[in-house]
């Protein structure tokens, strides 16, 4: 018996909000010189085109974390404001301190799914919200379609996927990597993240320097996983990080297959 790393594997990397695959293609230059030939990432724009809405004066229209990232963005002198940046949802927040409403979550989920039986796809790599929705479509997958029907509603009953439809996707994908992640705040999907927990293997990234996403909510979502490795780097995207992010995967099981 000998393990090896199989070429074939072919990762789905999902970019952060506001972001788009080739923003992040470029971001993860490091990890994927990394590889070498030995994985292919596999880049994929978010369903949801959000266009940065300013004030007169160059502030973000938006407040609280999404007019933190805006800002971020606006500050950044590489950042060009034109190009096309996508999210795999928008938030609805809720009124009166009302937990928020994530709308077009259905749409990513399908767009995932079809993504991932035509790739073929054999282990996601999700960055921020694009972590966050990553761990949300792994749970999902894990439930039957009645379940599904439940969460998004009987009037989309007839565009949801089969039970068997489903299972190939699920069976299809050996690992994923879920770099600051996030458990999603809408209530419609709080009973996912309560055990049975899948076994997948799931390797969590957290950043010290995350202004947006502290380590604590990464970590609330790796408990939502039974097979769970953990890698915190102080700053993330670093070559000293990214070798440190290789190393870990080669020397584990994330992308290693027993052949005969």
């Amino acid at each position: 018996m000998s393990a090896a790393v199989q070429p074939s594997t072919r990762i789905l990397c999902m970019h952060g909000f506001l972001m788009n695959a080739a923003k992040f293609r470029s971001k993860m230059g490091s990890i994927r010189r990394g590889f070498k030939k030995d994985a292919e990432f596999v880049y994929l724009d978010a369903p949801h085109e959000v266009p940065i809405k300013l004030n007169e004066d160059g502030t973000p229209e938006a407040g609280g974390v999404v007019g933190s990232i805006i800002s971020a963005i606006v500050a950044s002198p590489t950042s060009d404001l034109n190009e096309p940046r996508y999210a795999w949802w928008v938030t609805k927040e809720g009124s009166d301190g009302s937990p928020p409403i994530y709308e077009g979550v259905l749409d990513t989920m399908l767009c995932l799914l079809t993504a991932v039986k035509e790739g073929p796809i054999h282990g996601i790599w999700g960055f921020s919200q694009g972590a966050g929705t990553a761990g949300l479509f792994l749970l999902l997958l894990y439930k039957p379609r009645e379940e599904w029907i439940k969460f998004f509603g009987e009037e989309h009953a007839a565009i949801i996927p089969s039970d068997e439809q489903l299972a190939e996707v699920r069976d299809q994908i050996r690992f994923a990597i879920l770099c600051c992640g996030f458990k999603t705040r809408d209530p419609r999907f709080t009973p996912l993240f309560s055990p049975p927990m899948p076994t997948l293997p799931t390797l969590h990234i957290m950043g010290e320097s995350d202004q947006i996403i502290p380590v604590e909510r990464s970590q609330q979502l790796s408990t939502c996983f039974a097979n769970v490795g953990v890698l915190v780097c102080l700053v993330l995207f670093s070559d000293t990080s990214s070798q440190r992010c290789c190393s870990t995967l080669v020397d584990t099981t994330f992308l290693v297959t027993t052949q005969q």
